[in-house]
């Protein structure tokens, strides 16, 4: 850890005012070294510090404006998605880190135009040149969503920053991506989503009126993912037993894509009908059985393979705890 720490602060010397990040490959990949998830708290707080954040997402915002002209290079979107890998680390589980995005009024902005610009570019992948299809633009949206997430978790000014810059229909849209392996994209976006509606009531209502694709409403869409990803069998019966995934025997039967997907997808709609009797009536006018009855038993699944697995997060007690309950599901479980 000293070494690294080391390694750290001759990189800052080098780099005055770290504001050469953008032409600094070597600078990138040692601040995203130094802060991965192995560091103390306090390497982390040593890039506020000294500036690094900052200067990161300064850089960004004009790498930003780069790939918002869809420019050609690769080399701008690696490294901007060498600037959103750092900016990842730092502002996880970091209250100040996270804090800096909103003291400056065009950061939120500027991961919002980059999700937007690379969605765009994902939507037109195939009319693009090769080095720019796939994974490219798909990681810096991803690097973009996961700068989001930690910024919006538990962070009600964050919820109603990204709303105010329009962050919503620019998030629901990804709901709607095709190009590629969009599981990833999916279950980012849902998280964020999730993150964004859970504790804040003005957005929980926006959302519920909000359009993926300027037809389909996300309540309807998110149910649609959900079903698709439990098998396209569940209804009929309203007690959700047609959708019910068999609870793991063992920690070492890892979910299926499809069905970590359907919990993500379960956690939304739970927290968008929680408190909400418009959204909680338009999910079950849709919902298979129009009963909660089959998004209870996939979170109660994907709550108990965690459990098992020793993976479970405490953090997110809380969380699966108001969910299960706005379904009117039971928390026994995750009172043990």
């Amino acid at each position: 850890a000293a070494a690294r720490i080391f390694t750290f602060l001759e990189v800052v010397a080098l780099t005055p005012c770290l504001a050469q990040l953008r032409s600094s490959g070597l600078a990138l990949e040692c601040l995203q070294l130094v802060t991965g998830p192995l560091c103390d708290a306090c390497v982390r707080d040593m890039c506020r510090v000294c500036g690094a954040v900052t200067a990161t997402l300064t850089v960004l915002r004009s790498l930003g404006a780069l790939i918002a002209a869809q420019l050609g290079d690769p080399g701008v979107f690696w490294q901007a998605e060498n600037c959103l890998k750092f900016l990842e680390n730092v502002t996880f589980m970091n209250a100040q880190n996270q804090l800096l995005l909103a003291d400056v009024p065009t950061d939120v902005p500027c991961l919002l135009h980059l999700v937007a610009s690379t969605r765009d570019l994902e939507k037109a992948s195939e009319a693009c040149e090769p080095l720019l299809r796939g994974s490219t633009a798909r990681a810096v949206l991803h690097g973009a969503l996961k700068v989001l997430l930690n910024f919006t978790e538990n962070h009600d000014v964050a919820c109603t920053l990204v709303a105010k810059h329009g962050g919503l229909p620019i998030i629901c849209s990804l709901l709607c991506l095709k190009a590629g392996d969009t599981y990833d994209t999916q279950v980012l976006t849902m998280s964020l989503l999730a993150n964004l509606c859970e504790h804040n009531g003005d957005n929980r209502a926006l959302l519920g009126n909000t359009s993926v694709d300027g037809t389909r409403l996300l309540i309807p869409a998110v149910v649609d993912i959900f079903v698709k990803q439990t098998g396209g069998n569940c209804g009929g019966e309203g007690d959700g037993s047609c959708c019910q995934l068999t609870e793991p025997s063992s920690a070492s039967e890892a979910p299926k894509e499809q069905k970590v997907c359907a919990s993500y997808a379960a956690l939304l709609l739970g927290c968008l009908v929680n408190d909400n009797a418009a959204n909680g009536a338009a999910a079950l006018a849709v919902l298979p059985g129009h009963s909660f009855a089959a998004l209870v038993d996939t979170l109660e699944y994907f709550i108990s393979f965690q459990m098992k697995a020793g993976i479970f997060v405490e953090e997110t007690r809380a969380s699966y705890h108001g969910v299960l309950r706005a379904l009117g599901g039971n928390t026994e479980l995750l009172e043990r």
